[in-house]
């Protein structure tokens, strides 16, 4: 596996920049890397509640609940959802 934490600061930077497109791109690469990658899953879902995309957030954060299921970011992202 090579080394993603440039990929993951770069997924982070385009957040901040509310870069929402390229936040997915680089998240799905972290993912691509690494599927688990609970914080990758979380900015994914953020970046697509951002686009407009619920399904597609839906999609990340079930995952996340499935790996964590108490994670807090994600329970807080699904309730917005609803």
């Amino acid at each position: 596996m090579k080394n993603i934490a440039p990929l993951q600061k770069a997924a982070i930077q385009a957040a901040k920049e509310k870069d929402w497109e390229k936040a997915v791109e680089l998240n799905l690469k972290v993912l691509n890397e690494k599927p688990h990658d609970l914080n990758a899953l979380n900015r994914l879902a953020l970046a697509q509640i951002q686009l407009g995309n619920p399904d597609e957030a839906k999609v990340a954060l079930e995952k996340v609940l499935d790996l964590d299921k108490h994670n807090r970011i994600a329970q807080k992202n699904l309730e917005r959802l609803k």
